[in-house]
């Protein structure tokens, strides 16, 4: 899978589109987009982990180095499989968790 498959996937199992990913992560929609589509392949590491803490996710995890997938009955950001077992994301980055519960309340 490619960054951009990554991104993409992880993207849709949050329900949003590329704007809001984009407003989110605070990069341009259209590299998102570029991403995306393949037409740009990789991108800085500043923007990788402003793309990773958005999504949820490690930037192991977007750039293809984890080698565990995403589990189907839980939704990203909340939880990854690995080797049959669930590393609850929220665990590994608590204050995403918490700028979530903000983010929704306003």
């Amino acid at each position: 899978m490619t960054l951009g498959e990554r991104i993409k996937t992880v993207r849709d199992h949050r329900g949003w589109n590329q704007q809001e990913l984009a407003r989110r992560a605070h990069v341009r929609p259209a590299l998102i987009s570029e991403l995306e589509s393949g037409k740009k392949t990789d991108t800085t590491g500043s923007v990788l982990r402003r793309l990773a803490h958005a999504l949820g996710v490690t930037v192991d995890y977007l750039v293809g180095m984890y080698n565990g997938t995403l589990d189907p009955n839980v939704s990203p950001g909340e939880a990854l499989s690995c080797g049959g077992k669930t590393l609850p994301l929220v665990t590994c980055f608590p204050e995403r968790k918490k700028a979530d519960e903000e983010y929704t309340k306003s």
